[in-house]
């Protein structure tokens, strides 16, 4: 059976709950757990694109990049350093 993706349809994946404490960052208080799931979907995504060489696939690795690391002045993705800077927080 052959199942279509229908682009009208709706994904709900639930609330973010954050909060800025007193140093002026964000604090995840509830959805850490979807975050982080979406974290790893993503960087899956990276490694899997990084072994198709045509310039699609390239552009979209690339652009993946940025959704999971910080980026230097040329837009070139910082291993070290995530882009999703949370802290998480168990209340």
């Amino acid at each position: 059976m052959l199942l279509s993706f229908d682009t009208n349809d709706e994904y709900f994946l639930g609330p973010i709950v954050t909060f800025m404490n007193d140093n002026k960052k964000l604090e995840v208080i509830d959805g850490q757990q979807r975050l982080t799931t979406i974290l790893l979907l993503l960087r899956a995504f990276y490694s899997k694109f990084g072994n198709m060489l045509d310039e699609q696939s390239k552009s979209t690795r690339e652009n993946i990049g940025k959704c999971i690391w910080k980026t230097d002045e040329f837009g070139k993705p910082k291993l070290l350093y995530m882009s999703l800077s949370f802290m998480i927080q168990i209340r």
